[in-house]
């Protein structure tokens, strides 16, 4: 088995990713946050398909043992999703 990558060895890889995103992504002056960049990042890689984004954070969320909010965010993309059919 793959050895996990730990916290540290994520924040090495994407914080260069996150810093370009915070100097071209927000107006001159703005002081954007790791998690305003995160979302511009998450959103262009999904290419703004807010099922993926949504299941994103269920996901993260999961991860982070917050089961009941995931499982939360899953109903509501269940029923925002599901309508659109």
């Amino acid at each position: 088995m793959k050895e996990v990558l730990s916290k540290e060895q994520v924040r090495l890889l994407l914080n260069p990713v996150i810093t370009m995103t915070k100097e071209t992504s927000f107006v001159e002056d703005y002081e954007a946050t790791d998690s305003e960049a995160m979302a511009i990042i998450i959103s262009k890689y999904f290419g703004w398909d807010g099922l993926a984004i949504g299941e994103t954070l269920s996901k993260s969320l999961e991860d982070a043992n917050f089961h009941d909010l995931g499982s939360k965010v899953d109903a509501l993309l269940d029923e925002e999703f599901t309508n659109d059919l």
